[in-house]
């Protein structure tokens, strides 16, 4: 898959992100607890690769190119600790067994994520993308589908 765009790559993730959450909540759901571990692990892996592009790479080139220090960044990174506190949880209620604490982190990982997504990519990923010339657009979204 080509993308030209950060908001393409971006959302590409998201949706990625999703999916896999979705599929961890059909196991758990089911008492599977085990197997939901396993591919929380995957999800755990990818989450946090997002936040790390978002906060080492993306971020970065934002606020140099939009001059905007505070604002979309500064609630993206507040908003990532509770994202980050909430996988921490759940991915301890699924190594216990415990599907009730599971529900109940899920819970708050899901009151947060919409909106987070929601600001992402209706805000942050869109104007990234306007302040970047082609060139510079298409180097960064081959560097943050290669981060690591």
């Amino acid at each position: 898959m080509t993308f030209r765009t950060v908001t393409e790559y971006l959302l590409w993730d998201h949706d990625r992100l999703d999916a896999t959450f979705a599929q961890v909540c059909v196991l758990a759901g089911r008492g599977e607890m085990p197997p939901a571990a396993v591919l929380f692990d995957r999800f755990h892996n990818l989450m946090m690769r997002h936040i790390r592009i978002e906060e080492a790479i993306l971020m970065p080139v934002f606020e140099g190119k939009t001059g905007l220090t505070s604002g979309p960044t500064e609630a993206s990174r507040r908003e990532h600790k509770g994202v980050i506190e909430a996988i921490i949880a759940m991915k301890s209620a699924l190594k216990n067994g415990s599907s009730s604490r599971f529900l109940e982190a899920r819970r708050k990982f899901l009151s947060l994520l919409p909106s987070h997504h929601a600001k992402e990519e209706t805000l942050m990923y869109p104007m990234i993308d306007q302040a970047l010339t082609d060139e510079e657009r298409l180097d960064l979204v081959t560097r943050l589908e290669e981060a690591i």
